[in-house]
């Protein structure tokens, strides 16, 4: 009657309630295994929750039967703490699971060998905190915390990597995590970390809301632009033609970030209505008559009074003929120039009367097209003979553009008259040469084709094979740091634990050994960290666990310790992710050039710079070497180059991406642009998503 014995000591610590209501059961996190069913305790049956038998169960007891009409309700005690154990490797399970055996108070309620089990096991068992691998298989432990933070916001997320220290404190933000404790350190560290976090049950609340922040009255681009900065951020632009203030272009963005800066009077006219913008200097030009009205008017609205009279001075001194009609085509303007080729006077060119000089082949062709423009709104645009005042024809180029009203009414057409006739006379010569020679010219540009057809079929292939030898190469690495990460240092951490045990009973039993275990641990650690390291630049996992930005930091971070080479990496926060890839193309890219800075430059500082701007993204690295000669540099833009130039047009090719280089004394910039619609997301290049049981 062990059996009952137990069960009678967990009663007496108040892990029991009897005289329960009938048709009731639950699991007991404290003794894990069992499961009420019918009035009995049995244990023939594997628990639903943690998947354990009865036969491994310590507390096994076969008959134990309370009140026939009553049932045992095995119930947790109020200060236990239940952790959930997610980790892919026995060794470190084993290892977790002895050091938190010296606290009574903690109890291991279930374990699951990869994030999608760790999810269900979440969900079933509802653990106080969950300690979490990242690098496991099916599903990695980012992905799984985060919908265990989104799921059970009480529940507590403690991340546990082999991953570099400093890498998994960015990892464990990202995911909301509470803390982070890295493998090699886990025997001095777990403990101290889960006494701080588990020292109130009830602080979890309070973590599962956080505030969020207000958002700014103004977009941050018009910080500090003055009162008329302002004004522009609250300004309702959607009733205008430049339209939302989100939408704007950067270019608009920039001229009037310029423009709030300026201690001068300025204003910007943007858009096909010139839409009026000011800063705070201007406000004196226009005085209290005009402002603040004149912000997100037309123009022509703003200076009504003299807008005429700039343009027809300045349309009466230009090269072009230039007229104007109303909305309906009648033409009551003609520049000077106009009169003075044409010899005519204002009252005879009124209305129709310009087709009096226009070429007798030409009236009703331009006429029937120019109304049905005038009709329709639309932009008018032809060629044709006008006579001069001497009578001779010459040929003209001419285009009329409606002019609408802030309601996006025609008011008027503005038109102007360009003379092609040396253009046409050139053009006219040009084509009788070339065809005096085309058909010879036909004949060796059908022979040159065939030539370079096979020339790039032969490059085609050779790329094709280079590119495959890449691809090889990568899948090789991939393969030899996932060997390296998951089974020699996987097995260096549960070497470093059970030395750590070892040495805590060395202490009191056989202190003399204390300083070589203490070495030993040393040389097992450093020996972590060197595999850990040649497994990043073989392939670093964080591509595929954090992403691009993360695996850049680390990789930065560790050659500047390496190497003494000063690094800034530079990444907006919001870059987002690419196909895997893309992202390892563009880490290789990294290496590449940050290898041959350290080897070849001579300079002691280098800049790495992602960005994006919504139609493709780019890649920058520069250094402050002493940069290239004019004769190498000419013979790398030309496509020549080492073997290292020309292994990276070889990466970035698949994704038709070019490859830039600038250098002089004061050092070297390499550049690559890939187009943003040929980069997939993270999902498209990865295996497909595993669906989740809900």
């Amino acid at each position: 009657m062990e059996a009952a014995e137990d069960l009678t000591r967990e009663h007496k610590k108040g892990n029991f309630l009897k005289n329960w209501k009938s048709g009731e059961h639950c699991i007991s996190p404290v003794l894990g295994c069992r499961y009420i069913c019918g009035g009995r305790l049995r244990l023939s049956q594997p628990c639903p929750a943690v998947g354990l038998n009865a036969s491994s169960c310590s507390h096994a007891a076969l008959d134990v039967n309370p009140a026939p009409e009553r049932k045992l309700i095995l119930v947790t005690p109020k200060n236990s703490i239940q952790i959930l154990l997610v980790d892919d490797q026995p060794s470190v399970r084993n290892g977790i699971r002895s050091l938190l055996g010296s606290r009574p108070e903690w109890n291991i309620c279930g374990e699951a060998s990869d994030g999608l089990e760790g999810i269900e096991k979440a969900r079933a068992l509802r653990p106080d905190l969950v300690l979490m691998d990242i690098s496991m298989p099916r599903m990695n432990g980012l992905d799984a915390a985060r919908i265990v933070r989104k799921e059970l916001p009480n529940s507590k997320v403690v991340i546990v990597s082999q991953n570099d220290p400093s890498v998994v404190l960015i990892q464990a933000r990202e995911v909301n995590a509470s803390a982070h404790v890295a493998k090699q350190e886990l025997f001095g560290t777990l403990l101290p970390v889960l006494d701080a976090l588990m020292g109130s049950k009830q602080s979890d609340a309070r973590e599962s809301s956080p505030t969020k922040p207000v958002p700014s009255s103004i977009p941050d681009w018009l910080a500090g632009g003055g009162e008329l900065g302002q004004m522009i951020g609250r300004f309702d632009w959607a009733k205008t033609p430049l339209g939302a203030i989100e939408q704007w272009p950067q270019s608009l963005k920039t001229s009037i970030n310029l423009m709030l800066s300026s201690q001068h009077p300025m204003w910007i006219g943007w858009g096909p209505h010139a839409t009026f913008l000011y800063n705070d200097a201007y406000i004196q030009v226009l005085s209290n008559a005009k402002h603040p009205w004149a912000l997100g008017k037309p123009a022509a609205e703003v200076w009504a009074e003299i807008w005429d009279i700039c343009g027809r001075t300045l349309a009466d001194n230009i090269s072009q003929f230039a007229w104007m009609a109303n909305s309906s085509g009648w033409v009551y303007w003609f520049n000077r120039r106009w009169f003075e080729y044409t010899g005519t006077s204002p009252e005879e060119m009124q209305g129709w009367g310009w087709q009096k000089v226009l070429h007798p082949d030409d009236v009703a062709r331009v006429t029937e097209k120019l109304k049905n423009s005038f009709a329709h709104g639309d932009v008018w645009e032809d060629t044709f003979q006008l006579r001069g005042k001497g009578g001779e024809y010459r040929w003209f180029l001419s285009r009329a553009v409606p002019i609408k009203n802030a309601h996006g009414k025609i008011t008027r057409w503005f038109g102007t008259n360009t003379d092609i006739t040396e253009l046409r006379s050139a053009q006219d010569a040009l084509r009788e040469s070339k065809e005096f020679t085309e058909e010879q010219v036909r004949a060796r540009t059908r022979e040159l084709e065939l030539r370079n057809a096979e020339i790039i079929q032969q490059s085609e292939q050779l790329r094709e094979l280079s590119h495959k030898m890449l691809q090889i190469q990568d899948d090789e690495r991939r393969h030899v740091a996932r060997e390296l990460h998951d089974s020699a240092g996987q097995i260096l951490t549960a070497l470093g634990l059970n030395l750590a045990q070892v040495a805590r009973v060395a202490r009191q039993n056989a202190p003399k050994l204390i300083e070589g275990l203490n070495e030993t641990q040393q040389f097992v650690n450093q020996l972590s960290k060197e595999i850990r390291t040649m497994s990043y630049l073989l392939h670093p996992p964080l591509l595929d666990e954090s992403g691009l930005p993360v695996a850049l930091r680390w990789y930065a971070e560790g050659l500047a310790e390496r190497s003494g080479l000063k690094i800034n990496v530079n990444i907006p926060e919001n870059l987002g992710r690419f196909g895997r890839d893309m992202e390892l193309m563009m880490f290789r890219l990294v290496q590449e050039c940050l290898t041959n800075i350290h080897r070849h430059s001579g300079g002691n500082h280098a800049d790495i710079t992602v960005w994006s701007d919504g139609c493709e993204v780019g890649l920058d690295i520069r250094d402050n070497g002493k940069g290239m000669s004019a004769e190498k540099l000419a013979h790398i833009q030309a496509q020549g180059g080492g073997v290292g130039i020309r292994g990276m047009r070889e990466r970035i090719h698949p994704f038709q991406g070019t490859m830039e280089i600038e250098s002089d004394g004061s050092g070297t910039q390499i550049s690559f642009r890939l187009p943003i619609h040929l980069v997939a997301s993270a999902t498209d290049d990865e295996a497909p998503r595993v669906q989740i049981p809900a």
